[in-house]
């Protein structure tokens, strides 16, 4: 079973340090290392996912989003192991493993939401499904503000019962 990252060292009550500085205090959820390498969009993996058209599909329809920035152990792995990969919330500076998305990884047409805060993840955008939303943004807009709450509660609930799952093995 994978550590609990939010056990050890994060505190729960906020954690207050320069953006400059986070990035040295992630740490890998296995070996509870400090050397993650930021993965951002200039990654081959993350802009196969940014270019290819056919991906807009996975966006559009499905709901799966790729967080914009992904953190990699240095120690354990690469990038092709979704295991050993973190994402970063800004609003909540808290560190999330990537698998805590398994359960849900679709159904997410308005993005990553954090299941503490309920922040919104930065995620990337297909060039094609940006194209067509712009295209559909009279339409898109208005239902998105009318149903962005709901949304944002409904996918956290979701998120937490997919982490709960992950953590507890059930």
């Amino acid at each position: 079973m994978p550590i609990n990252p939010y056990d050890s060292f994060r505190n729960e009550h906020g954690f207050t340090e320069f953006k400059s500085n986070l990035h040295s205090d992630l740490r890998c959820s296995r070996c509870l290392t400090t050397k993650l390498v930021p993965c951002s969009s200039n990654h081959f993996a993350l802009l196969h996912w940014k270019l290819n058209p056919g991906l807009a599909i996975n966006e559009l329809l499905l709901g799966q989003r790729i967080p914009k920035t992904l953190y990699v152990c240095k120690r354990c792995s690469h990038f092709c192991f979704p295991t050993f990969q973190t994402v970063l919330c800004e609003h909540c500076n808290r560190q999330h493993s990537v698998q805590i998305w398994n359960h849900c990884g679709f159904g997410n047409w308005m993005g990553l939401v954090c299941p503490d805060c309920g922040g919104e993840i930065p995620s990337l955008t297909n060039f094609t499904s940006r194209v067509l939303m712009t295209l559909l943004s009279p339409v898109a807009i208005p239902i998105k503000r009318k149903l962005h709450s709901t949304y944002t509660n409904w996918a956290r609930k979701r998120i937490a019962r997919s982490r709960d799952k992950y953590y507890t093995g059930r």
